[in-house]
């Protein structure tokens, strides 16, 4: 079927997306869950599938062909073999719920729970691993895993970090307080931004070193994405920046639209292309060193809320308000969803 930008697309409210390793491209919203396989949407009706919630704000994809679905409130779900089925007690996990669920560099499921503690699954089932890092902590919806096997939580200033044995609780070398994103570029290390003090701290061997100082900035996310070539693109005090091992740390393009925008996702394409969706100024590609920003369906300065792709190497982007796009190559053009998911 060929899309065109007269599509209607019923439900707006595109939250989340995850790619199993099937190839299907699931995504969430708050009438349903569809699943797309290239030409054509598939939808999971809550109210006539059996184990779905009527929505779900994170979607998280495992090695096995599974899909795991999670909101703030509620059990989680679990679609595995053709069906779903909503988490109870008998899953290891207290009433069913976990604040987040992730998948670990080794493969292994972690689920963070209401109270603040995170269960692994093992053999089908979930168990307790490591409890709190104290109490009244909270819901362990921020959890990052580092590449010398540890975890770090954060949660109102407060950082820990899991060394396999117990919590360990750290302070920046500054005093200041870290943002709840934290970035493992891959060489060993794990980076922390001091928004007080706009500050970027490298975590290596058990210390803490300064790693680059930024100018003062009202914007103070930090996200980062490793592309096939090793770099880290990351937005830092509101610059988009590229770390590459040979040369550090650069700003991309200090003239170029990005360069003082907040980005919300990113997506490397099979061909190399960096795709960055941003708050409110849409949707860019960077390609061969060129940034060229990307018109949506809607190019009036959209929130592109998750950017990803098919097999096939077309690119979807969830934008806010509008639907899911689909580029065709010479732009993006809204794609239809059934009727099932409005509301």
């Amino acid at each position: 079927r060929q899309w065109t930008s007269n599509d209607v697309l019923p439900q707006y409210s595109a939250i989340a997306m995850a790619q199993t390793t099937d190839g299907y491209l699931w995504l969430a919203t708050f009438g349903g869950v569809a699943r797309f396989d290239g030409v054509r949407f598939e939808v999971f009706d809550p109210d006539r599938v059996p184990g779905l919630e009527s929505y779900y704000l994170y979607l998280a994809a495992d090695r096995e062909n599974g899909l795991w679905l999670g909101r703030s409130d509620g059990p989680a779900s679990h679609y595995t073999d053709g069906r779903f089925r909503r988490l109870t007690d008998a899953d290891g996990l207290p009433k069913g719920e976990a604040s987040r669920i992730q998948m670990a560099p080794d493969g292994t499921i972690w689920a963070g729970t209401m109270d603040g503690r995170l269960f692994r699954r093992r053999q089908g089932r979930f168990g307790e691993e490591v409890a709190a890092p104290e109490a009244n902590w909270g819901r362990m919806w921020n959890f990052t895993f580092d590449h010398a096997g540890g975890i770090w939580s954060e949660t109102e200033g407060k950082l820990r970090r899991w060394n396999g044995q117990r919590w360990i609780s750290l302070a920046l070398p500054t005093g200041g307080r870290v943002s709840s994103t934290m970035l493992v570029p891959g060489d060993g290390s794990t980076l922390l931004f001091d928004w007080s003090h706009h500050q970027l701290h490298q975590w290596r061997a058990g210390s803490f070193s300064p790693h680059l100082q930024l100018p003062p900035a009202s914007t103070t996310h930090l996200g980062g994405l490793r592309d096939s070539r090793g770099q880290l693109w990351s937005q830092v005090a509101g610059r988009l920046m590229r770390h590459s091992p040979a040369g550090g740390w650069a700003t991309v393009g200090e003239d170029s639209p990005l360069a003082h925008i907040t980005h919300r996702s990113s997506f490397e394409d099979r061909e190399g292309s960096l795709w960055i969706g941003t708050d409110g100024a849409g949707l860019f590609r960077i390609r061969r060193r060129s940034v060229q920003a990307v018109p949506t369906a809607r190019p009036s300065h959209p929130i592109v809320l998750s950017v990803s792709g098919n097999a096939d190497g077309t690119v979807l982007a969830a934008v806010h308000g509008h639907g899911v796009q689909r580029h065709q190559g010479k732009g993006f053009a809204r794609l239809a969803l059934p009727p099932e998911l409005d509301e």
